[in-house]
């Protein structure tokens, strides 16, 4: 009612009106705003020849999709800012954005989080000079991409990494998994090489926390795993020469306590030549026996993570040699 001073402008003039009451010097738009004689360019004219007030600088953006498809708030295809942050850290909502020209369109899929995080992650480490990256203009782009993603002061190292699809497997098999415990896990399979600090602990926190929603809601049934229940029911499903692989690599496993994941994997390899297997014959026959399946996670670490106990048993159960 316009005689008690309340009222709605029209879409084109309030845009123009917002521009000037909040000296607005940048502003953001999908493409379809962008269109010859579209909201942009009457809002424009309104700002600067009604208002007397600069335009804003334009800065179109291309569509973000789910899967290939547009959001569609009717269609139920959409994903907030508000699910986002329940899954992942907010620079990474920043970094997705930041990583690509604006003008390009981004497409991603919940599912596809353990990804997605895993590139933030990524260049966390190209920034702190931990992983090398041949191609430097790549390398700029991502260390830009990572600092402007922060809403605080970086320290001036950096902090531990929980890679996410990890910690989904960790979740699962240790479903109360503290982040005290996280971080003693993490000293084994090498993820951590010194004493964990507060900003440590206060990450896995948070990451164990996100990775329990996205797999309540979002995992596909590709990440999902269960520990095999009697690792002896693999056994026929196993070759004479897996059965014998997974018997040696039980006493591998036993044969010291100071494994670190990348001599482990090494050893496995070289087990698995050794009995006349390819590697992904052994590794198929280990994931048959810890997890009923023919593959898994990195099998070093899942090793480590688990126990070499714990996984020398299992193989000598499912190899019924023992």
């Amino acid at each position: 009612d316009i005689k008690e001073g309340r009222g709605k402008l029209q879409w084109r003039v309030e845009w123009a009106a917002r521009w000037a009451a909040l000296n607005v010097t940048v502003e953001p738009f999908g493409k379809e705003h962008a269109a010859a004689g579209g909201s942009y360019d009457t809002s424009k004219v309104i700002v600067e020849e009604v208002f007397n007030h600069p335009a804003p600088t334009p800065l179109v953006y291309e569509h973000v999709m789910i899967g290939g498809r547009k959001m569609s708030k009717s269609k139920g295809l959409v994903f907030t800012p508000r699910d986002w942050l329940e899954v992942a850290p907010p620079e990474t909502l920043k970094f997705f954005f930041f990583r690509v020209y604006p003008t390009k369109h981004k497409d991603f899929t919940a599912e596809s989080m353990p990804r997605i995080v895993g590139e933030y992650d990524r260049a966390e480490r190209i920034y702190y000079g931990v992983e090398a990256v041949g191609d430097e203009k790549a390398a700029v782009l991502l260390k830009r991409s990572y600092e402007l993603s922060q809403s605080r002061p970086l320290p001036s190292t950096m902090p531990a990494q929980l890679p996410y699809d990890f910690a989904a497997v960790l979740l699962q098999i240790y479903p109360d998994l503290t982040a005290e415990r996280a971080l003693e896990i993490m000293a084994r399979t090498g993820h951590l090489k010194r004493p964990p600090t507060d900003l440590d602990l206060a990450r896995v926190e948070a990451r164990l926390s996100q990775v329990k929603a996205w797999l309540s809601k979002y995992a596909p049934p590709s990440a999902k795993i269960e520990l095999l229940e009697d690792s002896s029911k693999a056994a026929p499903q196993l070759s004479p020469n897996q059965r014998e692989a997974l018997k040696a690599a039980a006493h591998l496993l036993r044969s010291r306590r100071d494994w670190s994941p990348s001599e482990l994997n090494s050893a496995f390899f070289e087990l698995a030549r050794s009995k006349g297997l390819k590697p992904p014959e052994f590794f198929e026959a280990a994931y048959l026996a810890l997890l009923g399946r023919r593959s898994g996670h990195w099998l070093a670490n899942f090793t480590l993570a688990l126990g070499v106990d714990e996984v020398a048993e299992r193989f000598l159960k499912a190899s019924g040699l023992g």
